[in-house]
């Protein structure tokens, strides 16, 4: 028998297994597959190709609201008739996670079709080009009532001063007792929800400019804060005074961007007490940012300690490209001294050493990329004096690329350390807040179907039956 007939047998027996399974397995796999990231432009929703794949998923996942709760406005014209035509009767009752495309939108026709099922809304997600894009968005906010929402994130392409936006008013201020997660980037905090109550909090700003009172209360208002991301290029933290530090009992999580800030940032950081943490991330951290953070503690008397930290994340750290000075040389015996108990080190695109026993005498596992080749001899020489010290590395997680640049050194390292390849595009090599830089780069595209009117060539569901017309010719609907 020919490999195809094997492949078909095979794909037949498959389909076959498919179709025994409970609808209502089959309504949980449908409702997972639909809260997947959306495909190119010219690729239906996963919610549509289900429908079309037999009669028998088309009724279980047109029968099933979680399958269309999840509605995704981008900048493909068709989203908005879907959404209208199809997501919003099909949901029913169910709670809906909204996401938003702002750019060359109708943005009012857009808001005029969520606003009347803001009781329904869970998640809001809303990605604009600037402050003016989302002014449409806001001020309908400033009165609705949403009881059921629990993360809402702005985020602006174009970070704008303030100051040129008045008056400032909060948004989503009435009935949102459940609100526990709050995104902002380049929204001032006066226009923004209350942040009272909230386990995450993930603000990015070059023209915010908080004072250490605004910075403290904000925090404070949040006894329960697990998570917490700040990019700010300042704050106002004079550095003659003696500040009290903001403590944060319950944070496990901080993620803190020191890309072109002021040492003022810095100083923030070294006043932040969070004796529960147990993940750092630090992004663009360098030699003088360590040194700054160590003089303010000298000078103000101030003693981070981090008793739970477990796991360190340094990505883009170390010195300037033009003094070829490495991160550790300036901070070991300083900065690093304060994290002796972390067991999972992350060094991802940075320009650092790594530090050899007595330092990290707990660490058990590294993360590693890098663009450089010489940069995996630091990583060779770790794991080598880890077990010459009877402090041995369990695990090194690489990037297929670094990974690529000496396999030589790898297949060696293995009678050592496990060695696992990550993809490039893994989550593990991406830092918090990474997507929102790369914004500019999702609205550079261009949709293949952006010819088409988007209310006029046809309705929805002539167009469903002639797609599932062309879908029932292929040999998978033989269950039928």
């Amino acid at each position: 028998m020919s490999h195809s007939q094997h492949g078909l047998e095979d794909a037949g027996a498959t389909v076959k297994s498919i179709g025994i399974l409970p609808n209502e397995i089959l309504a949980y796999i449908f409702t997972i597959g639909a809260r997947s990231r959306p495909g190119p432009y010219d690729e239906l929703p996963f919610p549509l190709l289900v429908s079309c794949i037999t009669r028998s998923w088309r009724d279980v996942a047109i029968n099933s609201p979680s399958v269309w709760s999840n509605l995704i406005f981008t900048t493909s014209v068709h989203s908005d008739r879907w959404c209208a035509a199809l997501w919003l009767p099909r949901s029913g009752a169910h709670p809906l996670d909204i996401t938003i495309d702002l750019l060359g939108r109708a943005k009012e026709r857009i808001m005029n079709l969520i606003i009347p099922h803001v009781a329904r809304w869970r998640r809001f997600s809303v990605k604009a080009w600037d402050r003016g894009d989302l002014e449409v968005v806001l001020l309908p906010l400033r009165t609705a009532s949403a009881p059921l929402l629990q993360h809402v994130e702005f985020r602006c392409l174009v970070d704008e001063d303030a100051e040129s936006w008045q008056p400032h008013e909060h948004c989503l201020t009435l009935d949102t007792t459940l609100l526990r997660s709050v995104r902002l980037r380049g929204l001032c905090m006066e226009c923004a929800p209350p942040h009272i109550g909230l386990t995450a909090i993930q603000l990015d700003s070059h023209q915010t400019f908080l004072t250490y009172n605004q910075i403290s209360d904000l925090l404070s208002a949040s006894p329960g804060l697990k998570t917490l991301m700040l990019r700010w290029s300042r704050v106002d933290l004079p550095d003659d005074t003696n500040l009290p530090v903001i403590k944060l009992p319950s944070l496990r999580s901080l993620a803190m961007n020191f890309r072109a800030c002021e040492n003022s940032f810095v100083y923030l950081f070294a006043l932040l007490s969070m004796p529960a943490l147990e993940s750092l991330e630090l992004i663009g951290m360098s030699h003088t940012h360590t040194d700054d953070f160590t003089a303010y503690c000298m000078t103000h008397s101030v003693s981070p300690k981090y008793p739970n930290l477990r796991k360190l994340k340094l990505f883009s750290c170390g010195g300037a490209a033009s003094d070829g000075v490495t991160f550790d040389e300036h901070m070991m015996d300083n900065f690093l001294a304060i994290f002796p108990t972390i067991t999972s080190l992350y060094r991802v695109e940075s320009k650092t050493r790594f530090i050899t026993p007595p330092h990290f005498s707990l660490l058990k596992e590294i993360t590693f990329s890098a663009i450089l080749p010489e940069q995996i001899d630091w990583v060779r020489d770790e794991v080598q004096t880890r077990h010459s010290n009877a402090q041995p590395l369990s695990r090194i997680r690489v990037s297929r690329y670094t990974y690529s640049l000496n396999v030589h050194v790898w297949s060696r390292l293995r009678d050592l350390v496990e060695v696992v390849e990550l993809d490039d595009d893994s989550d593990s090599l991406r830092y918090t807040g990474e997507s929102d830089d790369e914004m500019g780069d999702d609205f550079g595209g261009e949709d293949p179907l952006a010819g088409y009117d988007d209310w006029s060539d046809g309705s929805i569901e002539d167009w469903e039956d002639d797609y599932e017309d062309e879908i029932e010719e292929d040999a998978w609907n033989s269950d039928d």
